[in-house]
């Protein structure tokens, strides 16, 4: 069985993270910049309502359409989550739409269709590197272990906020990241 940190999707995410000397005091990992260096053109627009984003490689340049009516984290991971398909070639040239994406398809998540899964995982270790979250999360650990309900929440809210993602986009990566530990 493939460890994690040797699967395709992390070794590009972590090789991106390495490039532009991503550390937990450069939080959160500027997306749109990754992006524009790979000279993607990002939109973001009013989409259909179960569309999270859009990637157009039939051009000279790729575009990635993104649902303007969609939160600011959810348009972050959406972004990341488009890059992956690209870097991850997963996506024949042409048009691809994700629908769902973000931790919520049924399909991402129950891993029936593995490209998805793929582009998720891409997603949540280039904004959420692994080697970053566990070298933060300690300092969180008491807070967010000892404390109360109230107080475990406010410092979950402000672990994501460090990433600029979402509570339960943050809650899927530390599980994970706890389960290739061993907990």
């Amino acid at each position: 069985m493939t460890k994690f940190e040797d699967l395709p999707e992390i070794r590009a995410a972590q090789k991106i993270k390495n490039a532009y000397n991503h550390t937990k005091n450069s939080l959160p990992v500027d997306i749109k910049l990754i992006m524009k260096d790979r000279k993607i053109i990002v939109k973001e627009t009013k989409l259909p309502d179960d569309i999270s984003g859009v990637l157009d490689t039939r051009g000279e340049r790729p575009i990635v359409l993104v649902q303007k009516e969609h939160d600011k984290k959810r348009r972050r991971f959406s972004l990341a989550h488009e890059l992956g398909h690209y870097i991850l070639n997963s996506s024949p040239r042409g048009v691809h739409l994700d629908r769902h994406t973000y931790f919520r398809s049924n399909l991402s998540s129950a891993g029936t269709d593995m490209e998805e899964k793929k582009a998720n995982r891409f997603a949540a270790e280039l904004l959420m590197p692994s080697d970053i979250l566990l070298e933060i999360l300690p300092d969180h650990i008491p807070d967010l272990i000892d404390a109360n309900e109230a107080d475990s929440s406010k410092a979950l809210k402000e672990l994501a906020k460090l990433f600029d993602v979402s509570v339960a986009a943050l809650t899927i990566k530390i599980s994970g990241v706890l389960k290739g530990m061993g907990f």
